[in-house]
C-alpha cells in the first residue's frame, strides 16, 4: 500500500490491489475509483518488510479507536469531549483517514470540512496521549459534583426557649445544631440544654429588627432599636453563639426611603463595632422584601458601606430569588456571604417546600464551592416536618 502523490494537496492515488482508491481531485473534493489487480507496478510497493508493519499499526489503531470511542459512551459527557478533540485535531490535518473507518468504502465526492484533511499522517504517540487526556478529562467532568459535608453546617430555627425532645430528635436527624431569637432568649436553660444533647446555638435572630427599626425616622426609636441589638449580641455570646441576624431597616415613604435605610442603618451598627469586636460576634446582613437592596449589587456595596470584618452578609437563598437567581447573588457577595438562611421559591408557589420552588441548586452549589463558603446553613419554613426537612437539605445541598 503506497501513496503516490507529486504534493499533498493536489492528485493523488490511496490504493489497495483489487480495492477502492479515494482519489482527490480538487481541494475539498474525492472520487472514489475502483482499482485492478494489475495497476500500474510504479504505484505499488512490493516490498512485504514495509507493508506488514503498516498493516499491523493500521489493526492496532483501529481496535484501540473502536475501544476508545465505545468506553467513551459509558462516560456520558466523554464522547462530546473526545469528538471536540476529534474535530480540533482534523482541522489542523492531524487525523489520518483510517480512522474514521472508511479506506476500502465507496463514497464520492466526500467534502465534509472535517474530512477535507484527513489524509494527512499522524504520530501514533500523540493520537494516543490525546484521545487518553480527552478520557481523562471527560471522566472528571461527569465525576459526581462536591459534596458540602462537614462543610455546611445545616440548622433549624428555635426561638427563645428551649425543648430538649425536639432538640434531640433534630439531633438525631444529622442537623448540627440550631438558631434562636434574641432578645428574650432564655439563655441559661438553653445553654444548659444545648451542653447535654451536644447541639450548639450558632447564633440569634434579632427578634425587635421590624418593630423598632434601625432605619426608623424618630432617632430614639434607632437607638431603642441599637441597644435591643447589643443585648441580641450579648445573649448570642452568652449561648456560645458567633452571630446575630440583623435586617437593618425597611422602605415605608419619604420619611424612610432607601437612602434613609442605608445611611441610618450604617450610622447605628457602627456604633456597635467595638462590641462586635469584643465579644467576638458578627452582625450578619439580611435582605428581605423590606424594598432595601433588592439588585445584589447594591446589597454587596452596602455590607462594604459598613466597614468592617465584623459586618457581613447572612443571605438567604430563597428571599432573593424573586427578584434574581440565588446562584448570581451568591456569586456577587462572594466571600461577603458568612451564613446562609436556606428557603425555596417560585413564581407560580411563592415560598415553598425545598426543591419545588425556582431556585436552581445545583448552580447554588457550584457556587458555593466556587468562593469556598464554609459555615451555616439554617432552614427557615416548613417542609412538612422536620424529617423531610433533614433529607431535602443534604440532597439539595450535597450534606
Amino acid at each position: 500500500m503506497v501513496l503516490k502523490s507529486a504534493d499533498n494537496h493536489a492528485n493523488f492515488r490511496y490504493s489497495q490491489p483489487g480495492k477502492r482508491s479515494l482519489m482527490r481531485t480538487k481541494p475539498g473534493e474525492y472520487d472514489c475509483k475502483a482499482t485492478s489487480r494489475f495497476t500500474n507496478h510504479a504505484t505499488r510497493d512490493t516490498s512485504n518488510n514495509a507493508s506488514d508493519p503498516q498493516k499491523r499499526n493500521l489493526v492496532l489503531l483501529k481496535l484501540i479507536s473502536f475501544s476508545l470511542t465505545f468506553f467513551s459512551f459509558g462516560l456520558g459527557y466523554c464522547f462530546k469531549d473526545l469528538t471536540m478533540h476529534f474535530s480540533k485535531f482534523s482541522q489542523q490535518g492531524k487525523i489520518p483517514a483510517h480512522l474514521y473507518f472508511f479506506p476500502n468504502h465507496s463514497y464520492a465526492k466526500l467534502t465534509n470540512p472535517v474530512l477535507n484533511s484527513v489524509i494527512h499522517p499522524m504520530n501514533r504517540r500523540h493520537f494516543l496521549t490525546t484521545t487518553a487526556g480527552s478520557l481523562a478529562l471527560a471522566g472528571l467532568s461527569h465525576a459526581q459534583s462536591k459534596s458540602f459535608r462537614g462543610i455546611i453546617h445545616k440548622a433549624v430555627k428555635v426561638g427563645t426557649a428551649p425543648d430538649e425532645k425536639y432538640f434531640q430528635r433534630v439531633k438525631d436527624l444529622g442537623f448540627d445544631g440550631i438558631e434562636g431569637n434574641a432578645p428574650g432568649l432564655q439563655v441559661e436553660p438553653m445553654k444548659k440544654a444545648c451542653s447535654r444533647l451536644d447541639l450548639p446555638m450558632h447564633g440569634v435572630v434579632y427578634s425587635k429588627h421590624w418593630q423598632v427599626r434601625l432605619s426608623d425616622r424618630n432617632p430614639e426609636v434607632r437607638e431603642k432599636s441599637r441597644n435591643g441589638l447589643a443585648q441580641a449580641m450579648r445573649d448570642a455570646k452568652a449561648v456560645g453563639g458567633t452571630s446575630v441576624l440583623l435586617v437593618p431597616g425597611k422602605v415605608t415613604g419619604e420619611q424612610e426611603n432607601h437612602q434613609h435605610v442605608w445611611d441610618r442603618s450604617i450610622e447605628q451598627i457602627q456604633q456597635l463595632l467595638p462590641l462586635a469586636e469584643e465579644l467576638n460576634i458578627h452582625i450578619l446582613i439580611e435582605t428581605v422584601w423590606n424594598g432595601f437592596c433588592y439588585k445584589p449589587e447594591q446589597f454587596r456595596d452596602y455590607i462594604d458601606a459598613c466597614d468592617s470584618p465584623w459586618v457581613q452578609a447572612y443571605f438567604d437563598i430563597g428571599n432573593m430569588q424573586r427578584f434574581a437567581p440565588s446562584h448570581e447573588w451568591i456569586r456577587i457577595l462572594g466571600k461577603r456571604t458568612l451564613k446562609l438562611d436556606i428557603k425555596d421559591w417560585g413564581s407560580k408557589n411563592g415560598f415553598c417546600p425545598l426543591g419545588q420552588g425556582d431556585v436552581d441548586w445545583k448552580k447554588v452549589r457550584n457556587e458555593l464551592e466556587r468562593i469556598e463558603f464554609s459555615g451555616w446553613a439554617t432552614r427557615e419554613g416548613n417542609d412538612g416536618g422536620v424529617d423531610k426537612t433533614a433529607k431535602l437539605m443534604n440532597e439539595l445541598l450535597a450534606l
